[in-house]
């Protein structure tokens, strides 16, 4: 009895996605070409780390899967042990197979937050008007004066049909880019719980900024570095697509170099309006210089970053990142 002579069936067959906590539900069911001559049952599954996994049998070839990812992101494969006897019971073995393209996709709970007013973009220059107030070139409303304000702004001839002496101004709406993209950079090497806890936090600062600039009408674009190595970049101009790209995104391979800055990082650093990185990158004083001068999410560990400009906001997951979407659209 080999590995190759067991049929496992997984379902749902690729994937399962959820938001991180929530009880994922899956089911294995086992067949053998050998079941004549052995029997087999399938012993545990082990699901990645970060993932918990809660089991009940329902027949001898078949269990009920409870996944439940502990952290946001995408983890990779099961790791499925059964045990074959004969039919008389005087031998056992135990075998193990994995599963490696089973995908679970743990979702930030930050997709469920409502989305705050976002702050008034005080931008003379962009791509569309953005429904708030600012200093673009489209008008927006009409306001008493205040006491220096910008003169060339009062309307003098509806100012001069008024009874009274008061100053009304006109008020322009700011504008908007149509997309702000938002780059996720790492390079430093962390353990298995410290990865995981940084993507998770990575996840939730990322959907809070997306859900923010989706809602002032901004499409959203993660750029990172992909499963082969590789930029990769998606855009999102809804919720939906934006599931998609976070998931996307949570699948991110690994630092593989020892603090050192690769083509692939400067790239991503380039490209971005926000960067999104760790306080350990940040260690390394020519990459901190170069994201001091973009509006940053540094997710908060336990390093020392070397700058931290006003630009910046150190993340634990309960910070308010609107105003780096404000400078964001500024730049």
């Amino acid at each position: 009895m080999t590995p190759d002579r067991q049929s496992l069936k997984i379902s749902p067959k690729n994937v399962v996605r959820g938001l991180k906590g929530e009880e994922l539900k899956a089911s294995v069911e086992l067949s053998s070409h050998d079941e004549k001559w052995c029997s087999v049952e399938i012993s545990e599954v082990i699901a990645p780390p970060g993932v918990e996994v809660k089991q009940s049998r329902t027949s001898k070839h078949t269990l009920e899967l409870s996944l439940i990812p502990r952290f946001a992101g995408t983890f990779r494969g099961l790791l499925i042990r059964t045990e074959v006897r004969d039919q008389v019971g005087l031998f056992a073995r135990s075998l193990s197979v994995e599963v490696a393209d089973f995908e679970i996709e743990s979702l930030p709970l930050s997709l469920l937050a409502s989305v705050q007013k976002a702050m008034p973009f005080l931008l003379a220059l962009g791509e569309r008007t953005a429904g708030t107030r600012g200093s673009g070139q489209e008008f927006y409303s009409i306001d008493d004066y205040k006491p220096f304000g910008e003169t060339k702004d009062i309307l003098w001839k509806r100012v001069a049909r008024m009874p009274d002496e008061k100053l009304v101004v006109k008020l322009r709406e700011s504008n908007l880019p149509k997309v702000v993209k938002i780059g996720l950079v790492e390079f430093a090497e962390r353990s298995r719980e410290e990865r995981l806890r940084w993507m998770d936090l990575c996840s939730e600062g990322v959907a809070l900024l997306s859900k923010s600039l989706l809602g002032a009408r901004c499409r959203v674009s993660l750029i990172h570095r992909s499963v082969t190595g590789a930029v990769g970049e998606n855009t999102a101009e809804n919720e939906s697509e934006l599931v998609d790209a976070l998931s996307i995104m949570g699948s991110a391979a690994p630092a593989t170099s020892k603090m050192m800055i690769d083509s692939y990082s400067t790239d991503i650093l380039n490209r971005s309006d926000i960067i999104v990185t760790g306080s350990k990158e940040m260690q390394e004083s020519n990459f901190a210089g170069a994201v001091s001068r973009k509006p940053s999410l540094i997710i908060k560990e336990e390093a020392s970053p070397t700058i931290v400009s006003e630009h910046s906001v150190i993340f634990t997951g309960e910070e308010d990142v609107r105003r780096l979407i404000a400078r964001a659209v500024q730049r």
